[in-house]
């Protein structure tokens, strides 16, 4: 007598999907009536400080796309907390996480902040380091209302890089809660093996169309007075060019000419009495292309 056993594996993977808008959305932090057409992220559990308890306040997540561009509106509920809106990084905040590649290994990260500030990066290495020099191209609007705050993002297809023919991202959703001191999540992280690009849920539908090409140039000049006495002065007029396209969604060409790096932000001043050496972000445009 034969005994044949089935095994049924279940998987808790969370998923949402993609439709197309039937208009632009306006980016002004207004969820309005054309948002009734997109699916939705919900279910938010705690990172901290109660790891996989329900948040304070709810929050729903809703998708749209258009040939272009990528939306995405947040409805944070504030019933039961106030967002704290002092302008500055210490706001409550929302983010989206994107991994276009599907390799589960890097992943865009974008950051609004109630009082409007914004920040904008490159997750690496599975979530166990970040890179925020990157600098994208996309759109936000915030407004707080008496009982939420919602969150409008515009991401243009154009701006980051993907891999063309996948219909299926990785991603997660976050919101801070700062009165709480509260970190919620869209797909659980668990407070011991930390944020994690691996473990991100799937977002569906993907159908990016875009044609053309991007190009983008930055032509710099410098002048330069020597002043060796009230006689004897000379003037030096130099100049370079940056040039920058993008050959497909995976792809971008890079090129200088005479390059000179002087307009870029300095290095913050930093006093290291340590054994250990102070690590300076990189903030040349030229060499920060291709991190992710």
């Amino acid at each position: 007598m034969e005994i044949i056993i089935f095994f049924i594996f279940f998987t808790s993977e969370k998923c949402v999907e993609l439709h197309f808008a039937s208009s632009v959305p306006i980016i002004d932090g207004f969820i309005e009536e054309l948002w009734q057409m997109a699916d939705s992220a919900y279910g938010f559990v705690q990172n901290m400080p109660y790891e996989k308890c329900p948040p304070s306040d709810e929050t729903v997540v809703y998708l749209l796309q258009d040939e272009n561009n990528l939306y995405v509106a947040f409805r944070c509920w504030t019933k039961n907390t106030k967002p704290v809106n002092l302008m500055s990084t210490k706001d409550d905040a929302v983010a989206v996480y994107l991994d276009t590649f599907g390799n589960k290994i890097t992943a865009y990260a974008f950051v609004v902040y109630v009082g409007g500030g914004y920040i904008d990066g490159i997750i690496l290495d599975d979530g166990r380091s970040a890179d925020d020099s990157w600098d994208g191209v996309w759109n936000y609007g915030v407004k707080i209302y008496d009982d939420r705050y919602e969150v409008e993002i515009k991401i243009s297809f154009k701006s980051i890089h993907y891999k063309k023919g996948l219909n299926e991202w990785g991603v997660n959703f976050k919101r801070d809660i700062i009165v709480n001191q509260e970190v919620d999540y869209w797909v659980e992280v668990s407070q011991e093996e930390g944020f994690r690009v691996s473990k991100f849920g799937v977002l569906k539908g993907i159908s990016s169309n875009v044609t053309g090409y991007h190009f983008e140039v930055y032509p710099e000049g410098f002048f330069r007075l020597d002043k060796v006495s009230l006689e004897a002065a000379e003037f030096k007029l130099k100049g370079s060019l940056n040039l920058k396209w993008d050959v497909t969604s995976q792809t971008t060409l890079n090129a200088t000419a005479f390059p000179d790096f002087a307009q870029i932000e300095s290095d913050p001043f930093t006093l290291n009495l340590s054994q250990y050496e102070t690590y300076l972000s990189e903030r040349r445009p030229f060499f920060i292309e291709g991190f992710e």
